[in-house]
């Protein structure tokens, strides 16, 4: 039971639940009421995959080459935090705080506990997409 505890964290990547999604894969929607969505521009031109709200004001996003987005004012204004060694294709997001989070992509798990300024490979598994 031990070694499935040590994992566990990584396992909520497998059941993320979106905040909304993206919509044309460069911007992202939310919806705070019923019936009515919200699409915030990010800025950035690429592909987003995954979207991670932890309240009304911090959220997260993944995508292409790397790219980790991080708002702290609900959608208003984005920070690019996808720094080295995050890289490739990143195809999931789970936010646990407005500075602690993770990502997945090709064989990898990344962990941020600063906002983004560093990142630590938390998991690696040879072959596999981490969705």
């Amino acid at each position: 039971m031990q070694k499935f505890n040590k994992f566990l964290p990584y396992l909520f990547l497998l059941s993320l639940s979106f905040f909304g999604g993206c919509t044309d894969h460069k911007s992202v929607t939310s919806n705070p009421n019923p019936g009515q969505w919200t699409a915030f521009q990010t800025g950035t031109t690429e592909f987003l995959t995954s979207v991670s709200a932890i309240d009304n004001d911090n959220i997260w996003v993944c995508g292409a080459n790397g790219t980790v987005l991080r708002s702290n004012d609900g959608g208003a204004t984005w920070s690019s935090v996808g720094t080295a060694p995050v890289t490739g294709e990143l195809y999931t997001v789970f936010g646990i705080d407005g500075n602690t989070a993770l990502v997945g992509g090709t064989s990898k798990v990344w962990r941020t506990s600063d906002g983004g300024s560093t990142w630590t490979e938390v998991f690696f598994y040879p072959g596999v997409l981490i969705k």
